[in-house]
């Protein structure tokens, strides 16, 4: 495990979506101290070697000030991007609401369209199991202020889509799961954002694999293992990416009496809407990870 603590980095990349992504973004800003103590107050840049993928994985950590562990909430990014499309003024509003509430908010490297699953086409696309088995327990064992097995889940697009299926395919991992502009039902984009590189075609034979990677399909199962602590989807009401599988989502769980918390507002799918939604998101995680405590 390697790492740095800095301050907020300095570089504007929105967290990337589902829509056209920089073809040049800027380069990484360089980190301004060497390691310092779990106390320090910043945003923390490491890597760690993961065996499934067969590489080297960055992250990042918005850390308040601590001196005790505190919670974690992982923020996945969506498709396009990376742990860096977390940097500047998302790293300033991610560094208040981490200081507000208590809570140290990490932001990993899911790659650009890996959809936080595990690929049955390439070995190396193992997300899944890396984000689960490798990067939560090294980091909690790391010297990041992060309380062991007291951990939530949010992502924006991609990511919200990610943050809801590893919270509903991995029982009892996270205390709540989240999603913002969330592609919750891949099956409606069969053909987008390189969900066929990850999944393989959608055909007959292969849609019990998408169905087991779309929230909508997973929470149509008899009695879904929810998180504890509930779970959350927002969208926008012109996003043309997700507003309609999410309200039809709201409105399944609506007729089946699934508990669930859902808003929607004005906002598009990008980083505008992002900015508005995450108070919102880390509120909830906040109040959840405090009930589980």
């Amino acid at each position: 495990m390697r790492w740095l603590a800095g301050a907020a980095l300095s570089a504007l990349i929105l967290a990337s979506g589902c829509g056209p992504q920089p073809t040049a973004p800027p380069p990484p800003a360089t980190p301004t101290a060497s390691p310092a103590p779990s106390t320090a107050a910043g945003v923390w840049s490491g890597s760690h070697h993961s065996r499934v993928r067969g590489e080297e994985v960055g992250w990042l950590a918005f850390v308040p000030e601590a001196s005790e562990p505190l919670p974690a909430l992982y923020l996945l990014h969506g498709a396009g991007g990376s742990h860096l499309s977390w940097r500047g003024e998302l790293a300033e509003l991610l560094l208040e609401l981490a200081a507000e509430h208590r809570l140290v908010v990490v932001a990993p490297n899911g790659t650009s369209h890996g959809w936080y699953l595990d690929s049955p086409l390439d070995p190396t696309r193992a997300i899944e199991t890396w984000f689960v088995a490798e990067l939560i327990p090294q980091l909690e064992a790391s010297e990041l202020p992060i309380q062991p097995g007291r951990r939530s889940v949010t992502g924006f697009s991609m990511g919200g889509h990610g943050a809801l299926v590893l919270a509903l395919r991995n029982p009892g991992t996270f205390a709540s799961a989240s999603s913002i502009s969330g592609i919750v039902d891949p099956l409606r984009h069969p053909r987008s954002w390189g969900l066929p590189a990850a999944l393989g075609p959608l055909t007959e034979a292969t849609r019990p694999r998408w169905e087991a990677h779309s929230t909508t399909h997973l929470l149509s199962r008899p009695d879904p293992p929810l998180p504890s602590g509930g779970i959350l989807f927002t969208v926008g009401d012109s996003d043309q990416a997700a507003t309609a599988e999410n309200r039809e989502l709201h409105e399944l769980l609506e007729e089946r009496g699934v508990p669930h918390r859902w808003t929607e507002s004005e906002g598009g799918h990008d980083g505008r809407y992002l900015r508005g939604a995450l108070p919102e998101h880390v509120r909830f995680h906040a109040e959840a990870l405090a009930a589980a405590e």
